[in-house]
């Protein structure tokens, strides 16, 4: 089957009767012969690690303890039964399209769907439970709506009067394929019918503007959105602070008010110019000053905060809001509380699973608990994510012929619009992992796809007036693997897939001293960002730089440290912490404002969001109004077999404070491998490095006739989660007598064409670089509030070449992993002009902080 999900053992039905049972619930047979099976064991996942940051990638492996139940009933948003279905109307029973936009535009007290039977009043002694069902970064995943709709249903029967079903952002926007390819209309429309109440704005309802979110998918939607932390959308718009829902009648109404806030870091989610002219307030202080406002006012009985936000942040909440949501990291978490005792929740992603909260109103007192529930990963009769050749069980079938047919047919549809070929290429183009397998999770080391797309943006560029210098790609913008499936082959609906947002395609100029504040701009500062820790670029093989990974700094407790730095904002994150040089196309990057050099990207990274706000201050910006995926499949159709690139584009490489000729230099080398390998995308299993005397080894070349000693070890090809460092080795060289000696006996940076100059080659499986060797003095820049010169300290990078098309993964010829060495002769991989389209000339090393610095030539072919 190719959802990539492992489901726990046993039967499935029987798991979801067993989470039934432990919520008090009878589960609703899953298929029309079964019946319910009672259970006293609860079954739920929770991850209490809810500042680990994810992307929304792959669905993760976890056991399905959820139910499935029958659809007799499925809830079509026409339901007569339900609470109250027109504000300050207590007999009402039934929604019309008019009721629904009534409620969207006020930001009214009703159930849209009608979900709630009545069963008459309570007695008024008697304590009122409501259960309260909450999903958040549902991303269009419509393949899990059918049995999460049961699992609601089933809820539901358990306390009809008082159940509620709300979301909590991002339900739309960077979807699967098969709603994403339709803009999302097939999602809007089966949540719809699912009875969702309302939900929160996350970041991705305003990936295409706030005049969409108002427009588009509020009209296509049957429930309202609600952001208190948004200041100035219309006034008429169905985006409110607040929702207010009905549960009961009579003595035993509750009223719960939903209060909805979205992210402060939205400008930098989204294409700032798409929500121009609007405010983002921080998020909690926003939910407090509506929480205190409805309760002191008697306007709601109950508080409900959905903050599309961290688990971390949101919880911070005071003591007039009962329970908490959080989403936007696609985290499970449901150990948290806020200071006042309320329980703090994120609900994982994709309708995977769901947040369960239990409010209990006995007079004035009002209590909660939430927990986390698996949704089971069951299939709609008919679905062709089974294979053939492995026919579902009838227990591992989904009995909702509604939602079913609603999604087989946007399945239908869009595998029609998808089918479509846009290219070949050869080779994996995948996404970074933090454990080998969650594909995307990791949006701080290097991959090949995002690569592969800043390639495509920087080559459409050169039939354009103005061609740019280099591509880039933000890594959150790539959202799947171009080739899934590996079979060569790249379709309509995978490469829109993997680039699902619609962004505009353009170019901006920027400094060189901007470009250095754009690669540091890659770390995230821990006293602004509370996600990710890094956020690698996709670059094109144009440019590259070295960095030294020793800058890392990921404890809070720094933050206060930059904070009293004299004229450091450490919310700007313009100040040089971790790159040393940049090439780019073969020539060193002045660190000033004396040369301007173009940058093709897409509209959300040329506006500055994601934090790299120096592309934002550029000069000169051209947006050409093409979709970046239709430039992503022109570069495809134009480059039929297109061999991916392995090579590394940023390269960690420090060492010893001082190298002295003669004597033995230990290097530290990193970000030598991908961190994903997959049958097309092998890594290397070792580096070798040996200095080579230039009169011997002309840079123009990658042949080593005269080289007898290569220093060769294992590269450690660790993952270290959410950062750039995969593939590290420590290394020892003996440098020669004469190296890099002026005829002053200073130390100075050495010209290639002195004789007395070495070549430190380092070849490690794809990636070959040639440093010609030098030093530098312990200079530092004077202050200047123009940009700087270039630091006389920092590294000139390499972009190292990609190795031989056979396949070889290490590009070693058989020497020991011991640090001997040994003559690797003829079995060096040959990275002369090569499918990439390019040869590596320089990187040089220096003193300063032990840093080597690298440098390419660029041959296209």
């Amino acid at each position: 089957m190719s959802r990539a999900r492992m489901r726990a053992g046993g039967s499935v039905s029987a798991v979801a009767a067993l989470a039934l049972s432990a919520m008090g619930l009878a589960a609703l047979p899953a298929s029309a012969d079964e019946e319910p099976t009672p259970a006293p064991t609860e079954v739920v996942t929770a991850d209490p690690a809810e500042n680990q940051t994810t992307a929304p990638a792959e669905p993760t492996e976890s056991p399905e303890p959820s139910p499935s139940t029958d659809a007799d009933d499925a809830n079509t948003g026409e339901d007569a039964s339900g609470d109250d279905a027109v504000a300050g109307d207590p007999e009402s029973t039934e929604t019309t399209d008019e009721d629904a936009d009534a409620a969207k535009a006020t930001g009214s007290s009703k159930s849209l769907a009608s979900r709630n039977a009545k069963v008459g009043p309570q007695a008024d002694d008697d304590p009122i439970t409501l259960d309260i069902v909450a999903i958040s970064d549902f991303h269009g995943h419509i393949e899990n709506a059918p049995q999460l709709d049961n699992m609601v249903k089933a809820i539901e029967a358990g306390n009809p009067d008082y159940t509620g079903f709300v979301g909590n952002g991002d339900l739309v926007g960077g979807s699967a394929y098969v709603s994403a390819i339709a803009e999302d209309e097939p999602t809007m429309a089966i949540l719809s019918k699912m009875g969702l109440e309302m939900s929160s704005a996350g970041n991705h309802e305003f990936d295409k503007g706030y005049r969409d979110f108002e427009d588009r998918i509020t009209g296509l939607s049957k429930y309202p959105y609600a952001a208190a932390n948004v200041q100035g959308m219309d006034e008429d718009t169905a985006i409110k602070p607040y929702v207010i829902e009905t549960y009961g009648s009579g003595e035993s109404e509750v009223k719960v008010a939903y209060v909805g806030a979205v992210t402060d870091q939205l400008s930098t989610l989204v294409s700032p110019g798409g929500i121009a002219g609007l405010t983002i307030e921080e998020p909690v202080s926003a939910v407090d000053k509506q929480a205190k406002e409805l309760k002191e006012s008697g306007e709601a009985d109950v508080v409900v905060a959905l903050i599309h936000e961290t688990v971390g942040v949101s919880k911070g909440v005071g003591e007039h809001v009962d329970a908490v949501v959080g989403g936007h990291t696609h985290h499970i978490a449901d150990t948290d509380e806020t200071d006042s005792g309320a329980p703090a929740i994120e609900t994982g992603e994709f309708g995977q699973s769901f947040g369960h909260i239990e409010v209990t109103v006995d007079g004035d007192n009002v209590t909660a608990t939430a927990k986390v529930v698996d949704v089971p990963e069951m299939y709609c009769k008919g679905d062709p994510a089974w294979d053939e050749s492995e026919p579902p069980t009838s227990d591992q079938l989904v009995v909702n012929d509604d939602i079913c047919d609603d999604y087989l047919t946007a399945l239908k549809d869009a595998d029609e619009l998808g089918k479509e070929p846009v290219g070949a290429i050869v080779g994996g183009a995948d996404r970074a992992t933090n454990n080998g397998t969650d594909l995307g999770a990791n949006r701080g080391s290097e991959m090949t796809a995002g690569n592969l797309i800043a390639q495509s943006f920087y080559e459409y560029s050169q039939a354009m007036a103005k061609p740019a210098d280099f591509g880039i790609m933000n890594p959150g913008g790539v959202r799947a693997e171009i080739d899934p499936n590996n079979d060569g082959k790249v379709t309509k609906g995978e490469s829109f897939s993997a680039q699902p947002f619609g962004n505009t395609y353009g170019t901006v100029e920027i400094s060189g001293a901007q470009i250095y504040t754009m690669l540091e701009q890659q770390w995230k500062s821990p006293c602004t960002q509370t996600s990710r820790d890094m956020l690698a670029l996709g670059l094109s093989d144009s440019i590259s730089y070295t960095y030294d990974a020793d800058g890392y700094k990921t404890d809070e407790d720094l933050c206060a440290p930059y904070e009293n730095v004299e004229g450091v904002d450490p919310d700007a994150a313009n100040y040089v912490k971790h790159v040393k040089d940049v090439y780019v196309n073969n020539e060193l990057v002045p660190n000033d404002t004396s040369k301007k050099y173009t940058v093709a990207s897409n509209a959300f990274l040329l506006e500055g969001a994601d934090g790299f706000q120096t592309l934002k201050d550029g000069e000169n910006h051209a947006d050409t109004g093409i979709i970046d995926n239709d430039v992503f499949n022109i570069f495809l159709g134009d480059n039929p077999g297109y061999v991916v690139d392995y090579m590394q584009r940023g390269v960690a490489i420090s060492g010893d404070e001082e190298i002295a000729a003669g004597e033995v230099a230990k290097l530290d080398l990193g970000s030598l491998s991908m961190t994903y390998q997959g049958n097309k995308q092998p890594l290397p299993e070792s580096v070798q490095v040996a200095l080579v005397p230039t009169d011997e080894a002309p840079l123009e070349t990658q042949e080593y006739p005269e080289v007898t000693e290569w220093a060769s070890v294992e590269l450690d090809n660790t993952v270290t989660p959410n950062l750039n460092e995969t593939g590290q080795a420590s290394i020892e060289l003996t440098v020669p007598d004469d190296y890099g000696q002026s005829d002053a006996g200073e130390l100075a940076r050495a010209a290639v064409s002195d004789d007395e100059d070495y070549a430190m080659v380092i070849v490690a499986g794809p990636t070959v670089f040639q440093i010609p060797g030098g030093l530098v003095p312990l200079a530092q820049p004077e202050p200047d509030p123009e940009p700087t010169e270039e630091p006389t300290d920092g590294p000139t990078t390499g972009q190292p070449t990609t190795g031989p098309s056979d396949g070889a993964s290490d590009g070693s010829s058989g020497q020991p992993s011991d640090g001997s060495t040994t003559q690797p002769g003829e079995d060096l991989p040959n990275t002369g002009a090569n499918v990439a389209g390019f040869v590596v000339v320089a990187l040089l090393l220096v003193t300063a902080g032990g840093v080597l610095v690298a440098r390419r030539k660029t041959d296209q072919v």
